[in-house]
């Protein structure tokens, strides 16, 4: 059993230190104390903070290289103090940051779990926030799925409110037969890609810890993880979903448009095929025969015609040959 819940949070910061977090001690089954988790924070945008960090004797010098560094992809890798993950996060500062995710990377100790992030992040804001009235969290682990509930609690509100777009665009387009202006369908599929972007770098460095056997955890803290990757795999799935139904509109649009032109070509090809004749017999009769041959014998002008028809008719068989070609 844990003991008082006032001594679980005891976040310390001094001047020129980053912000740590003291968890009381827990008492186990066979009344021995296991030592409490210790979360350190740090904010590397802040120059103090970051000598601290390169001056912190309990990290590696490959460790302390690894969190300084920028996240150039969003990965999870064994390192001499426990697991590092590296990924991009929401920035805490604003409403909708996917736009401008964060660097972030979570060291995954035994008993301590160190936070470094370059500015405000989302999942350390709701961290704190959560730890003002509740003290439910006991492993590194346990704060790393906190942490990734964090990461992801905002898309359910953003995927609620891409599905909604998404049934009234369909609506739109299905019962009333009016298609979507172009600026709606790419403004949701801008949405949905960024928020995939954001929650499939989650999904890349929490899969392989929850799945890989050589990672060293505890039975509760590997369900802890697995129950966290579904979570965040059933996201994914939405966020497929909206994109799919988004592809789907986006061809019945363009179906719809071929359709209408394909439409309006008939119709001026009928127009085309009523004039034509007329077009030929008005050309004709106003042709000027002056200067042709035998313009004054009776059979002139009709000579001069079949000589025109028979032009015609041999480009019409040349080009139909030619056609008939290619189709082969």
């Amino acid at each position: 059993m844990s003991v008082d819940r006032a001594r679980h949070y005891q976040p310390r910061r001094q001047s020129a230190m980053p912000e740590i977090t003291r968890f009381a001690t827990e008492t186990r089954g066979n009344g021995r104390d296991a030592p409490g988790m210790t979360w350190t924070d740090i904010d590397i945008s802040d120059e103090r903070e970051r000598d601290w960090l390169r001056s912190w004797a309990q990290l590696g010098e490959d460790t302390k290289s690894l969190l300084l560094g920028p996240v150039r992809f969003s990965h999870s890798e064994p390192v001499h103090e426990g697991v590092l993950l590296s990924l991009k996060a929401v920035r805490g500062d604003k409403a909708d940051g996917f736009d401008q995710p964060t660097d972030f990377r979570l060291l995954i100790g035994k008993t301590d779990a160190v936070t470094v992030r370059s500015g405000s992040a989302a999942p350390v804001d709701e961290l704190r926030r959560y730890l003002r009235s509740n003290s439910s969290l006991k492993t590194p682990v346990d704060l790393l799925a906190f942490m990734i509930s964090g990461m992801t609690k905002r898309l359910e509100t953003v995927i609620f409110d891409l599905t909604m777009a998404t049934d009234a665009l369909e609506d739109q387009l299905l019962d009333v037969g009016t298609a979507p202006p172009p600026e709606a369908l790419i403004g949701l599929q801008q949405r949905v890609f960024r928020a995939r972007r954001q929650i499939k770098t989650v999904q890349q460095v929490l899969s392989p810890i929850a799945t890989d056997p050589a990672v060293a955890l505890a039975s509760r803290d590997r369900e802890t993880l697995a129950r966290s990757s579904n979570h965040v795999n059933r996201y994914i799935e939405a966020l497929d979903d909206c994109r799919t139904r988004l592809r789907m509109l986006e061809d019945q649009i363009e179906a719809q448009r071929a359709e209408s032109m394909t439409r309006s070509s008939l119709e001026l090809t009928v127009v085309a095929t009523v004039f034509l004749p007329l077009t030929f017999i008005t050309g004709l009769l106003g042709m000027n025969v002056a200067g042709i041959p035998d313009e004054h014998d009776p059979w002139g002008f009709w000579f001069v015609t079949s000589l025109s028809l028979l032009v015609a008719l041999l480009a019409w068989l040349v080009l139909r040959r030619r056609m008939h070609d290619k189709r082969r």
